[in-house]
């Protein structure tokens, strides 16, 4: 025979005065809310009416119960007791609340009594089945209690939130705080490997916005293409605007019948490379401290020169398009290839046609000689349509799709690509022609419009550079001018490039190149500044 359970006075003391407080509470609600709300329907009230009724039924509430004479612990116990019993009450005393405005109603609750207010929601959340007819009240409760403390994003799955459900609402809050969703999410401790890799399948920016958050590098970009799943590379690969190789078929560069400017701008491939590797070693001699980075830039180069497998287009609306190419081993990223055959006549005075391929080459040497380094590595070789510049394809955005590159791109860098504009005499340094990648670095594209022969040869375009006009020029800038100007060999081995790219217009433009040095650093030790540009 089974021994009956026996249970202690003291527990049965403990539940009977349970049993009996939620037994007074829901008696002293309910007498104070038909006080209250008397004959009205829901309808009949606006949104003061109804803070004023629950906040009035609530200090009654506690009045009446005596809430604040007992001992805090058991009186805030109380209090949650009423909050409870208002949220299942409240519907059910007051006529007229539809289903879809139970958030509604208890978010003028959590108004009514704000010292509570994270609570009621809390417990309001709580209370709302989790039923589709319910998802929108769910979604509100749960982007208030975000709005008050944005911590609570990473407590959803807690109160039954699919992930899906978790990207809804982070995409509904994210902008308060200025973040994008992935941002957010890390921010709140909300971001989990489900997540991530939902909003990659789900939200077409997904993989945008989780490369800015985490600010990878043009390289980390590159690594992350390269060791994911073939479904997530193609996505990624698409958002990137990096031409997928699967297409190469359809968009296959079409040679030109000749190249016009072969005969009077010949372009030595074989020489023009041997005087790089020259120039490169005098610059190590030069300046030491650059060894590691100048190693690695030169490996880099070396993968521009391998086998092409494929080739292609970046635009076919212009017979001066650009093309790429992908290049034996390297299968993900490609390279950015402009061939002489394809220069545009009259771009700009004092710069003929068949030159700007030599020109690219030779801004990423003088970028070499001075450590300037925003330049990408930068080659001549023989491509599909015959010679041309060939230059390594950086994972980033131009600046002008950021807006606000100002912020977004690292300062030195900024001052270093207007250095650049200033030694060069750019005439097309506008927001697509340098770029800012995810982590803030910046790149220095299209040179085939610099050093221009012409009575106005100071004439410089540089969008970053309109901002640096008068200033003097960091002393960073200074001091690598000065290093330059201290290696005699490196000076001779730039010129030596200067007079094969360009030809009977090497003096000339070596000249005007020394006069954009004299204007940040005068020979004779006084200050220099930026000069105009436009």
């Amino acid at each position: 025979m089974l021994e009956m359970q026996r249970v202690h006075p003291d527990q049965q003391n403990t539940v009977h005065s349970k049993e009996k407080s939620e037994k007074s509470i829901v008696s002293v609600l309910h007498n104070h809310l038909l006080s209250e709300v008397r004959d009205r329907s829901y309808e009949d009230m606006n949104y003061a009416d109804l803070e004023r009724i629950l906040k009035n039924v609530y200090e009654r509430c506690v009045a009446e119960l005596n809430i604040a004479g007992m001992p805090d612990k058991i009186g805030q116990e109380y209090v949650r007791q009423l909050i409870d019993t208002m949220i299942t009450q409240i519907p059910e005393q007051i006529p007229g609340i539809e289903e879809d405005q139970l958030s509604e109603v208890y978010e003028h609750f959590a108004n009514a009594v704000p010292e509570w207010n994270e609570v009621i929601l809390r417990q309001a959340l709580r209370s709302v089945p989790q039923t589709q007819i319910q998802r929108w009240n769910r979604f509100r409760l749960a982007r208030t209690l975000i709005t008050l403390d944005k911590n609570f994003f990473s407590q959803l799955s807690q109160f039954g939130f699919p992930v899906m459900d978790q990207i809804d609402i982070a995409r509904r809050v994210c902008g308060k705080y200025k973040m994008n969703l992935f941002e957010f999410a890390a921010s709140t401790g909300g971001l989990t490997d489900e997540f991530r890799e939902t909003v990659f399948e789900e939200c077409s920016q997904g993989m945008q916005w989780y490369l800015d958050f985490k600010k990878l590098s043009p390289n980390e970009a590159a690594d992350l293409i390269r060791d994911s799943e073939e479904d997530t590379r193609i996505q990624l690969r698409s958002i990137l605007n990096i031409p997928p190789r699967s297409f190469l078929d359809a968009q296959k560069m079409i040679p030109l019948s000749e190249n016009r400017f072969e005969k009077s701008f010949y372009i030595d491939v074989d020489h023009m490379r041997s005087l790089g590797d020259q120039l490169h070693e005098k610059i190590m001699r030069m300046a030491p401290e650059r060894a590691e980075r100048m190693e690695k830039k030169k490996l880099r180069e070396q993968v521009l020169h391998r086998p092409i497998v494929a080739a292609g287009e970046l635009n076919s609306d212009t017979s001066a398009s650009p093309g790429f190419l992908y290049l034996e081993g390297e299968e993900i990223i490609p390279a950015i290839y402009k061939p002489q055959a394809r220069d545009e006549e009259n771009m700009r005075s004092g710069i003929p046609a068949g030159t700007y391929a030599q020109r690219e080459w030779l801004a990423y040497q003088i970028d070499q000689s001075l450590g300037i380094d925003v330049i990408p590595p930068t080659i001549l070789r023989d491509g599909p349509d015959g010679v041309g510049s060939v230059q390594e394809w950086v994972i980033a955005k131009t600046a002008g799709a950021y807006g606000k590159w100002e912020e977004m791109g690292n300062p030195e860098q900024l001052e270093d690509v207007v250095f650049d504009d200033v030694v060069k005499k750019n005439q097309d340094r506008h927001g697509g022609n340098f770029l800012v990648g995810h982590d803030g670095s910046v790149y220095a594209i299209d040179h085939g419009l610099i050093l221009a022969i012409t009575p106005d040869a100071g004439y410089i375009k540089s969008t970053p550079g309109s901002r640096m006009i008068g200033k003097p020029p960091s002393e960073r800038v200074v001091e690598r001018i000065q290093q330059f100007r201290s290696s005699t060999d490196v000076q001779e081995a730039l010129r030596a490039c200067f007079e094969a790219a360009l030809g009977t217009q090497a003096n000339d433009a070596w000249k005007i190149f020394e006069d954009g040095l004299e204007q940040l650093a005068p020979n004779n030790g006084s200050e220099g500044v930026y000069p105009t540009m436009i």
